[in-house]
């Protein structure tokens, strides 16, 4: 990760071995009244979107997320994909990109081939396949601490360098010929 806190000056590498959503933990205790993401007229601070995520989190690994596991995300940009992704992260495994503009049929395929084990949905299961895994549904729910139990973050399991972050599927496989 590369910080730019001087524009007169080179980038800085981030601390080393800190992960993405331990750094957000960081700045979270630093700053936790401040802002962190505006998206569709939505504020949330960074400690709203701390516990939001820590609760998400929890309800992932409990449904089988972890080191070595995908996690569908089914959502269009915006504060509830932010909340997932750093769930995702805290959870130890990696995200699985579930365009909701992709064809269902395609969707269908990515999860047959990859096989996440869970699908994080917000608002509505439309285009979900299924054969996708079980599916949690997020939405302003997801991004409201408020009912979240154990909002503290997770102990997050060790991952090793070299792990998944996302896999990408750019198009299907070719048929022999």
């Amino acid at each position: 990760m590369v910080t730019a806190d001087d524009p007169g000056q080179p980038p800085q590498r981030a601390r080393a071995g800190r992960l993405v959503h331990e750094l957000f933990a960081a700045q979270a205790s630093r700053a936790p009244g401040a802002v962190a993401v505006i998206a569709d007229g939505e504020r949330l601070t960074y400690h709203a979107l701390a516990q939001a995520a820590s609760g998400l989190a929890r309800r992932l690994t409990a449904a089988g997320a972890g080191p070595d596991t995908l996690v569908g995300v089914h959502t269009e940009r915006g504060a509830a994909a932010v909340c997932a992704l750093l769930a995702i992260m805290e959870s130890g495994a990696a995200y699985l990109p579930l365009d909701p503009g992709l064809p269902p049929a395609r969707l269908s395929r990515m999860c047959g081939e990859l096989h996440p084990a869970v699908v994080l949905s917000a608002g509505t299961d439309h285009g979900i396949p299924h054969n996708a895994a079980p599916v949690l549904m997020i939405g302003e729910a997801a991004t409201e601490p408020a009912g979240l139990e154990g909002t503290a973050p997770l102990a997050t399991p060790p991952v090793p360098p070299r792990r998944w972050a996302s896999p990408t599927r750019t198009s299907p496989p070719s048929s022999p010929g």
